[in-house]
């Protein structure tokens, strides 16, 4: 990892940043007894604890510097879209009707495609686009529409002769 690669890593040192921020919120809290002389005290949410373990996995691919972090990291994001993972045990969405979409994980969704745009070229290898045409396919798609052509200037010429 060098220093030119380290903004590519910023969507994930935010994503960590995100959970041990709540992880010692939550460590922190005293315990406490309520009125009723219970012990009541704060543990980590099970779906921040699931993306330490997902977050583990892709720093081990970074420190490892293979690039299939990349991936590995996007399907986290794609995840803390459901209520399996989350990054902070706070919401902030806005939804229309029962489509809610969560900011925190749209930003770093976002910004992690923008910083690391070789992710396009691993998508466009698995679903290339129809650009990949013949040089004789061309040949045969120009004949066609020059028939054409010719077609619509022998109609146009017939109709305004008449």
């Amino acid at each position: 990892m060098t220093l030119k690669e380290l903004p590519k890593y910023i969507p994930f040192f935010f994503a960590i940043a995100l959970i041990q921020v709540y992880s010692l919120k939550t460590e922190f809290t005293p315990a406490y007894y309520n009125e009723n002389g219970l012990l009541v005290s704060t543990t980590v949410i099970s779906a921040v604890n699931y993306a330490k373990i997902g977050c583990s996995i892709v720093l081990i691919f970074i420190l490892a510097e293979k690039p299939v972090w990349r991936y590995l990291f996007i399907l986290l994001i794609l995840l803390s879209f459901t209520p399996l993972i989350k990054f902070y045990n706070y919401q902030y969405s806005f939804g229309i009707g029962s489509l809610k979409i969560e900011l925190i994980s749209l930003g770093l969704l976002i910004s992690h495609l923008l910083l690391n745009p070789e992710i396009f070229t691993a998508f466009n290898a698995l679903f290339p686009l129809s650009e990949d045409v013949n040089e004789t396919d061309k040949v045969v798609i120009l004949k066609q529409d020059e028939s054409r052509i010719k077609k619509y200037e022998i109609k146009f010429n017939s109709k305004t002769q008449n």
